[in-house]
């Protein structure tokens, strides 16, 4: 079981619904400028702290922040 936290969930903005868009979000709709809107509509932007999916697949807007 190593790596894997079986603690217990909390809510999941990315499928829940409380996420914002990429579409609705203007930083990132610039910087995302080769998706159409109907793509940017689909790409959850997640609120720090969200707890990550293991497989699922993200992009770090902010980049290197250290």
């Amino acid at each position: 079981m190593a790596g894997r936290n079986v603690a217990g969930q909390g809510p999941d903005p990315a499928h829940d619904g409380t996420a914002r868009t990429a579409y609705e979000v203007k930083a990132v709709h610039r910087q995302l400028n080769d998706l159409t809107d109907d793509e940017l509509k689909t790409v959850p932007i997640l609120p720090e702290g969200t707890r990550l999916q293991q497989g699922a697949t993200y992009i770090d807007l902010l980049g290197d922040r250290s």
